[in-house]
């Protein structure tokens, strides 16, 4: 019997105008959170931290961060387009960048993009 603890957020409440500024109008419907786990975009987000994602943006439109399957990998990761190519970046140096080329565009499927972190950093006080 696996004695690990999961806990599912079900449930996270903004006000409206709040809401409308953090996530530029985006619907609530079309936002759904995960945690990044481990260190390759340390420095952006930490391991545990829950990340907001546009679940809208199913293909890349601009330079920034989206939640993607490549090759049978799940990423978040940092997209870039330079020239024919989509560069994808690990914000932590310790990792190195590497790319998509045309040829294999068409094993990249694009989750959503990334519009908003949130630190999970517990801190004990007392």
């Amino acid at each position: 019997m696996n004695n690990d603890i999961v806990e599912v957020i079900k449930c996270i409440e903004f006000y409206n105008e709040h809401a409308t500024t953090l996530f530029n109008g985006i619907p609530s419907e079309n936002l759904k959170i995960i945690n990044v786990s481990g260190d390759s975009m340390q420095g952006t987000f930490e391991s545990g931290d829950a990340i907001y994602i546009d679940i809208t943006v199913n293909q890349f439109q601009s330079d920034g961060i989206y939640v993607f399957t490549f090759d049978r990998g799940l990423y978040v990761k940092r997209l870039q387009l330079i020239k024919n190519k989509l560069i994808v970046i690990s914000d932590n140096k310790k990792y190195q960048n590497w790319d998509i080329s045309e040829e294999e565009i068409d094993q990249l499927y694009i989750h959503g993009k990334v519009m908003l972190s949130q630190s999970m950093m517990l801190r004990k006080h007392g």
